[in-house]
């Protein structure tokens, strides 16, 4: 069988550069997630910052008007990608978030780049070359090696209560997969498709999904915590634009134009970027654990994209 062709992107590197500032992105964002929004349901989170993207999305649309998708299956799967990634997938990393905080719950989507390049081997056909693939290893085992050094609030995950622990990572191990077979679903979609409609038809999809999930539990959460001040509005909106808006259209155009493995590899190391934010801005104290794993996977994301 041949080889799944790539789109030519617009200029070179296109799509190993937006999978780079997407997980910058995010690395912020999820930073802001963590601190202002730990009295948020993780669900009513993540359905406000997808209400912000699609707001943005559809300004953004009305301005560029981009083509619609000429094949129904393109919006079937474009639907899917959209509700497994950001419906299931974002929830459980939210509910990750909210037991072990913003370093350990990154480190953990190290699991998304293998599950994204397994499962593309053998729905699309994409190989990897023994550069990439040493390179993809390399970066994912440097990330997974944070989670053991990884810390909240300056203190050691072990210590943090066994039951928490447990069900913290299950949520984590549930958002990987689901980001692994988001991002798959998401690029086989994206070849034809133009990305700010595609990345509205992932959308929308997962509000609903979102919507029915909270209308069909015994107690439905609200958005009102969100509210309860001012500066947390603001900064959660900020966050959820930045993340989630400009976020998804760069994992989109990274989608698009690299390898799925590749692709996830790249966005997955907004863990790398987070010790900074978590040592300067959060206060938090980080390991030289942390800072060799950080040099590693560094230098697995040069030998992916050189």
């Amino acid at each position: 069988m041949s080889q799944f062709n790539l789109v030519s992107p617009p200029v070179p590197m296109a799509g190993e550069l937006a999978s780079l500032g997407a997980a910058l992105i995010w690395s912020c964002s999820l930073s802001i997630f963590s601190v202002f929004g730990r009295q948020v349901p993780a669900a009513a989170l993540n359905l406000f910052k997808n209400l912000v993207a699609i707001v943005c999305l559809g300004c953004t649309a009305l301005v560029l008007r981009p083509p619609r998708p000429d094949h129904w299956m393109d919006y079937l799967v474009l639907a899917a990608s959209g509700i497994v990634g950001l419906s299931l997938g974002d929830t459980a990393l939210f509910a990750a978030l909210k037991r072990l905080g913003a370093q350990v719950t990154s480190a953990s989507q190290c699991l998304a780049p293998p599950i994204a390049a397994l499962i593309a081997i053998f729905f699309m056909n994409e190989t990897l070359s023994l550069r990439e693939l040493l390179g993809l290893l390399l970066t994912a085992g440097a990330v997974g090696a944070l989670i053991y050094f990884g810390q909240r609030g300056g203190a050691p995950l072990a210590s943090i209560p066994k039951k928490t622990l447990v069900t913290g990572l299950f949520f984590a191990l549930c958002g990987a997969l689901c980001q692994g077979l988001g991002i798959v679903l998401q690029r086989i979609a994206l070849q034809n498709v133009h990305v700010i409609s595609g990345t509205i038809i992932r959308v929308a999809p997962a509000i609903l999904v979102l919507v029915a999930m909270n209308v069909l539990r015994p107690v439905p959460v609200s958005m009102g915590a969100i509210f309860v001040s001012r500066k947390q509005a603001m900064v959660l909106t900020l966050a959820a634009f930045a993340g989630t808006f400009v976020g998804l259209i760069l994992m989109s155009l990274g989608a698009k134009y690299t390898k799925a493995g590749i692709a996830a590899a790249l966005t997955s190391t907004y863990p790398l970027w987070i010790i900074p934010i978590a040592r300067f801005i959060l206060k938090e104290r980080v390991s030289w654990q942390s800072s060799a794993c950080t040099l590693v996977a560094v230098s697995g994301i040069i030998l992916m994209v050189l």
